[in-house]
């Protein structure tokens, strides 16, 4: 699949709140079961995002306690702010997550669900 764009992948840009300057494009995958949008650790620090609070977070790699913060997305050709929260995703092909709290004014994730293969 080299060359090819994952179809689950978007443009993301990000910024820091009320800053316009530096702003970092790259992809974001689209996770309609997260629940929040999370960056990469690297991402947050490079965009100098300081911490807002913390919260518990239930993922494939169990629960974790993750730091929050205050970040500008645009995404789907719309700016928005919100919190977000920051784990390692170096080893991760996107460095942005883009869960439920941004996809509910686009995609009707409550009645969501997977059909399993027969």
């Amino acid at each position: 699949m080299k060359g090819r764009k994952n179809p689950f992948t978007t443009e993301v840009t990000l910024g820091k709140p009320d800053e316009s300057r530096y702003p970092i494009i790259c992809r974001g995958l689209i996770d309609t079961g997260a629940a929040r949008t999370s960056i990469d650790e690297g991402l947050a620090q490079t965009l100098n995002l300081e911490p807002t609070g913390w919260v518990r977070v239930r993922s494939a790699n169990g629960v974790q306690r993750r730091k929050l913060v205050w970040l500008q997305i645009e995404v789907f050709n719309e700016d928005i702010d919100l919190v977000a929260s920051i784990t390692d995703r170096s080893d991760l092909a996107c460095p942005v997550l883009i869960g439920r709290d941004i996809l509910h004014s686009w995609i009707d994730v409550r009645n969501a669900y997977y059909e399993e293969e027969e």
